[in-house]
């Protein structure tokens, strides 16, 4: 099992933070009408940011978002590429999350998916494919796609096969580009 505890101050550190990226905001906009370009909304980028940043405070939200991509990808096919650990959702609050500890190669180890799986390329494919059925087929997207969210397996289904894994599902869009 793995426990992820969020920091005892962070909810006040990001207080501060949001202050100080709204005074940039004001400034940077001021910047812009005074140079009359109009090619950036900086208060859409702040709404957007404050946005994830408060949702990836809640944990909660996280279990919420963890279950609804398995549940998205239950019935899909090919759902055994795709595997988000398993939360103990009892034992979860707003602060801490008790999951099951999952181990693999991260996305952008090269050399290591190689000798692993034959191709870095294939898990690459399989990482796309994933990511375009959440946006176009689900419309619930995991926004903090980096290498340390993303791990590469041996599928158990078939050990030659790679099967992702999909870590920290605090910051989704939803209903971004799906079709009806």
């Amino acid at each position: 099992m793995a426990l992820k505890m969020q920091y005892p101050n962070l909810r006040v550190q990001t207080k501060v933070d949001l202050f100080v990226i709204r005074r940039l905001t004001k400034l940077a906009n001021k910047i812009c009408h005074q140079y009359d370009y109009k090619g950036i909304d900086f208060d859409k980028f702040l709404n957007h940011f404050e946005k994830g940043l408060l949702q990836e405070l809640d944990f909660k939200t996280e279990v919420i978002n963890s279950q609804k991509t398995v549940d998205n990808f239950r019935y899909v096919s090919n759902s055994s590429d795709l595997y988000i650990p398993r939360v103990d959702v009892l034992k979860s609050t707003k602060r801490t999350i008790l999951m099951e500890y999952v181990e693999g190669v991260k996305i952008d180890d090269i050399e290591a998916l190689n000798e692993q799986f034959g191709s870095a390329k294939k898990c690459t494919d399989m990482l796309l494919k994933i990511f375009a059925k959440m946006i176009f087929l689900h419309g619930h997207v995991h926004c903090d796609a980096h290498p340390g969210n993303i791990l590469v397996r041996p599928n158990p289904e078939n050990p030659e096969r790679p099967q992702i894994v999909l870590l920290d599902h605090g910051f989704y869009g939803d209903d971004l580009l799906a079709i009806p």
